[in-house]
């Protein structure tokens, strides 16, 4: 999903390169980077969705979910706030 708005926002996938290996070897090593007109909002959004900490990553439901995080109740406060207008 994180993926699909960075893409819809920038116009270009995460690590974009016309060769796959080139994509692979910067999805590994760089790390992302936005263009000036994404907000700081839709940044949150996307690095939260990217997460690679599936225990961490935005939406993910903890198995014990006494242990979920108060920051899942801002979510959807935060995601109220995204504007995916270019």
């Amino acid at each position: 999903m994180g993926i699909l708005i960075f893409e819809m926002i920038v116009g270009l996938p995460p690590f974009y390169s016309k060769d796959t290996k080139a994509a692979y070897q910067r999805l590994l090593t760089e790390p992302l980077q936005f263009k000036d007109h994404v907000s700081q909002a839709a940044r949150e959004l996307i690095k939260g969705l990217l997460n690679t900490d599936p225990n961490k990553r935005l939406g993910a439901v903890p198995k014990d979910r006494s242990k979920q995080s108060k920051s899942d109740s801002h979510t959807t406060s935060m995601l109220s706030q995204v504007n995916l207008s270019v």
